[in-house]
This record gives C-alpha cells, structure tokens and sequence, in this order.
C-alpha cells in the first residue's frame, strides 16, 4: 500500500512541476514516439512523450503523454464484454504521426493558461507543428530550428543525389557538410554572410572562386593550388551534379534567416536518456498508470535531481531513509560534477587519441577509392631512457678508459683509445676522417711529447684516483649505467636531432624558444606533426598534442596557454588548404 502511495505522489510532484510560470519564452521541443523496431509494419505506435524545455534554465516546463491502448479495455475487447471501472489511461486514437503535433498545442496552451506566453519554439523540421500552432493558439509563434537536425537533412538530401551520381563520393558529402558546419558556427547572427558562403560553396568545389571570400579560399591568390579533401586533389566537373547540388545549396541559402539563429534539443535528447532508463522500450508500459507515473519521475529528476524522491517522502510524512539520502546526495554530486567537467581527464585522453590517430573509422569510409589522406600517426609521447644500473659484484671486472679526440664538439672523431684493467692495459691510435683542430691540437700535444693530455697516461691516473678513494658499492652503483640503455639514450637522442631542424620555422620567428624547441623534438614530434594535429582540430587539437601526458604521468610538453596560442596562431596565419 506504501509503495503505492509512494507511485502516487511522484504523479502529483510532477503535476505541481508542470505549473512552473518561470519560463524564458524560448522552449525546446522534442518527441519520443515508442514502437519495436523492426516490427513497426506489423505494430502499431503504442505511446509518444513530448517535453517543454526553457532554453535558459534547462528545466522541464511542461509535457505530455499520448497513450493508444489500455490492458483492461483490450482484455474486455477481446472478450467482447463491458471492461468494468478502471482508471483507463489511453488518450489517443490517432495515427503517431500527428501525436507530436497535438501534443505540443497541449503544452503551449496549458502553459498560456498560467499566465506564459510563448513567443518562439526549437524543434524540428519534420512536422506540422508550427502551423498547427499558428492556427490554433497564437499565429505570431516563430519557429527557430534545431541545429543538428539540419546539418542532418544535410546529409540526406546528399546521400540522395549520390544514388543519381556516382562522382559524388562519401569523401565529397563529407567536405561539404564539413564546409557547411563551419559556415554555419563563423556566419552566426549574420544570414547576409551565411546565404553568400552557401552559395559560393557549391561553384567552389567545381573551381569556380567567382563568388569565394579571400579569407578561406586560396585558390584567389594562387589558381595552381590544389584541393586537399577532393578526389586526386581536382575540382568536380560533373555539371549535372552541379546542378543538383546547387538546387539543395539554394534551398538552404532561402533560409538564411533560420540558419543565423539555429538552437539545440539536446536537452531534450538528455530527458529522452533518463526516460529510456525509467521505461526501457523493450518494456511495455503504456497499458497500465505505470508509464504515467515513470515518466512523472522522470520530470521530477531532471528538474529537482535525485532528492526528489526525498522530497517525495516528505510529502508522505515518510522517513527518507539513511541510505537513500546518501545516494540521492552522491547521484547528484556526480551528475554535477560530469556536467561542470565535461573534459574530463577519459575524454581528454580519448580526444588526444583521435588527434594523434586521424581518420580511423567513419560511417562509409570502406566504401571509397581513396578512403581518407588524413591516415599519417602522430606518435605517442617518447621519453628520454634512462640510465639503468648495473648490478656491482666482486667478480666485476673494472676497465678504466680515456679517449683522445680531434675536437670538443660532440661529432668529433677518436684519435687514441687507451684501457686499463687489473688484467692488462690496451692503447692504440685512430687514423679520424676529420682533421684534428687547432685547439685540439694544443690540447693533446700530440706533435709534442707531453704525457698531460696522453689518453694511456690519463687512464693509469684514474685506475689509481679510484683505488685511492676507494667508493662503496652503494656509490659504485648509483654511478653505474648499462650499455644496453646507453644504446637506447644514444637512439634518442639522435632522433631528438633530426626532428630539431624542422622546427626552425616556429625557433626563427621566435614563435618557441630554442630550449622548447628540443622539448618538442625530444618528445617525437616535427613540425608536420604540429601541422597535423592543428588541420585535425585546431587550437584544440595543439593543446592535446602537447599536454598530452605521458606512461609516467608527465607532461608531453607544456601546458602553457602562451606557447599553445602561439603555436596555433602561427598556422592559423598560414594559408588553409581548400
């Protein structure tokens, strides 16, 4: 009986939620018809949901729920008997199509009962809504539509001329809605700027730059350059798919207006998530007050939180529970923290990845002739070997040595080698394929006999120094390095200097110093990798690179914002390629 009540109350906490007057007049709208996928021919729609969102609040402001059947009424239809009283709940007899509609005429009139007046609505294009709206309860209601659902039509209307013609690859659909997204996020508030980069995209990807701003395309200073995301790095030149595809681009330049002033259901989206784990679909719900009640507590979730079933418990004069208060608490806590957080260090990583990775995996990229050029690996942090030590025993054999060189730079070559052991000693010469300088010349004396600078005189000296001294073995140790890692910190640092050269663009411009200039060599990466990273994701994509941590949790490079802008400013300021 409890638990009931309990069941009961969430319904009448979500009822009061519904009478919120605090509303921003821009409203989120979005619906959720449920059916078995696949089976869709055969069932019916049982159910629908829609929610009332303020954009500025992110609370639930108002929804509804469309019901077609009723486990009571089925059971007496099927008897062909009179169902007995029963709280019937199916509210609906329509086809699912139209449930969005009268349901979102439902809410604004419900709210516009309560005093609220509803000036504009964000939805999508595939309904009737706004008209039905217009006729029945305000005509001056705007419509502002939904950003992700036409970069999706988008795609549609492409992935349809690509059946007509087959020069349009999946890498062509891909660069046009690439240049479509960014048209869209640079041309915001602005629908002059907006109608005029649709337009001019379609005759530039066939090579006609008549209509094309300086600012992004090169091919206005230099008509030899080549496209990087076109087949063979060429324009099209199929003029029948010119004329579909500005047929489309047209379509959408008529509608700049919209475009400048796109929203968002992701909010939406986001209660759908919670009401798919309150009444998964696999479920069937919508023939019993249960569905009622589970999207109730949905509402009651994503406004209040978790505490709401506190609050609930209150209102029944029920104790909340120890525990249940605990994990009310820690849900919320959570959800706040993944919400402030949204780069949270998984993602951060997972993000790096996909930097240093490329094109890895898209939807059709089997599909194509030339899948992706953008296939080359940024390698992973490598780090400086270092030095492992040697095991000291009694049975080492020591082996002092000296060398004799033709300078004091580090590519010198050998002139002497000389070792000493208590075993035997060993010198000999070294005709070097370099001459010998002055100065090493004046140091060595070797025209000259002097033992100071004598390798073989220099090894006996410290054969004797050492035995004088006469280090512990801890001290021997902690001194000790094995050839293999000398090996391996040699490699290093060999790579470290060939890669040092190409960052010579960013050291003479002083865009890095010379000492961050080695980091970044030292750490595996050139100045295409850089390049790279920043054609992959921009500014972002720099500061991955060189934030990006290593096994031992260290720093690739810097976390510096200054050197991080820098940097992108740098090949922000270079020419883009088409």
């Amino acid at each position: 009986m409890v638990r009931r009540k309990r069941v009961v109350e969430l319904g009448i906490l979500a009822d009061g939620l519904r009478a919120c007057a605090n509303v921003d007049f821009l409203f989120n709208l979005d619906t959720l018809p449920v059916y078995l996928r696949g089976l869709s021919a055969i069932l019916k729609v049982q159910l629908g949901h829609c929610s009332m969102i303020g954009t500025e609040t992110g609370k639930i402001l108002n929804y509804a729920v469309r019901i077609k059947s009723c486990r009571v009424c089925s059971l007496a239809e099927k008897s062909k008997s009179s169902p007995p009283a029963h709280e019937c709940h199916m509210n609906w007899s329509g086809s699912a199509k139209s449930m969005e509609a009268d349901m979102v005429t439902e809410m604004v009139k419900d709210v516009g009962k309560k005093g609220v007046s509803v000036s504009s609505i964000v939805g999508d294009e595939d309904s009737t809504t706004i008209a039905r709206l217009r006729a029945n309860v305000d005509k001056n209601i705007t419509k502002v539509s939904d950003s992700n659902h036409i970069k999706k039509l988008l795609g549609n209307s492409l992935y349809e001329i690509k059946k007509k013609h087959k020069t349009l690859t999946i890498k062509v659909i891909q660069n046009l809605q690439r240049c479509f997204n960014y048209i869209l996020a640079q041309g915001k508030g602005n629908p002059d700027m907006i109608k005029q980069s649709i337009l001019a995209l379609c005759d530039h990807t066939f090579g006609q730059h008549q209509s094309c701003n300086n600012s992004w395309c090169k091919f206005l200073d230099n008509p030899n350059e080549k496209f990087s995301s076109l087949p063979h790095g060429k324009p099209l030149s199929d003029g029948a798919l010119q004329n579909a595809l500005r047929s489309v681009f047209t379509t959408y330049a008529g509608n700049a207006g919209k475009l400048s002033s796109l929203g968002s259901t992701q909010p939406n989206e986001s209660f759908n998530r919670i009401v798919a784990s309150k009444a998964p679909k696999q479920q069937h719900y919508s023939s019993s007050g249960s569905l009622m009640f589970r999207i109730a507590a949905c509402v009651a979730q994503k406004n209040e939180g978790n505490k709401f079933i506190l609050d609930v418990n209150k209102n029944m004069s029920v104790s909340p529970g120890y525990f249940t208060q605990c994990l009310a608490v820690l849900r919320d806590l959570q959800h706040r923290k993944r919400k402030a957080i949204a780069n949270t260090y998984k993602h951060q990583k997972l993000a790096t990845k996909e930097v240093r990775e490329g094109v890895t995996y898209s939807s059709g990229i089997g599909l194509e002739d030339h899948p992706s050029d953008d296939i080359d690996e940024i390698p992973s942090p490598s780090l400086q070997p270092a030095y492992k030590m040697i095991e000291w025993t009694t049975k080492v054999n020591q082996i002092f040595f000296d060398i004799e060189a033709t300078g004091l730079a580090r590519n010198s070559h050998i002139t002497q080698i000389s070792a000493t052991s208590d075993k035997g000693s060993i010198n000999t010469y070294v005709l070097p394929k370099k001459p010998i300088t002055p100065k090493a010349q004046e140091i060595t004396v070797l025209n000259e006999t002097y033992d100071g600078h004598d390798s073989t005189e220099d090894v006996v000296a410290l054969s004797r120094l050492f035995h004088h001294l006469a280090p512990s073995k801890e001290a021997r140790q902690l001194s000790s390095f094995s050839f293999d890692s000398a090996s391996r910190r040699y490699d290093h640092n060999q790579k470290t200097k060939l890669l040092l050269p190409t960052l010579t663009p960013l050291t003479e411009k002083k865009i890095i110093t010379p000492r961050t200039a080695n980091v970044i060599a030292a750490s595996g990466i050139s100045f295409s990798h850089l390049r790279l990273s920043y054609a992959r994701d921009g500014r972002q994509g720099i500061e991955d690179v060189l934030k990006e941590e290593d096994v031992n949790g260290k720093v690739r490079v810097t976390k510096s914002k200054k050197i991080v802008d820098a940097i992108s400013d740098f090949f922000k300021s270079l020419k883009p390629e088409a």
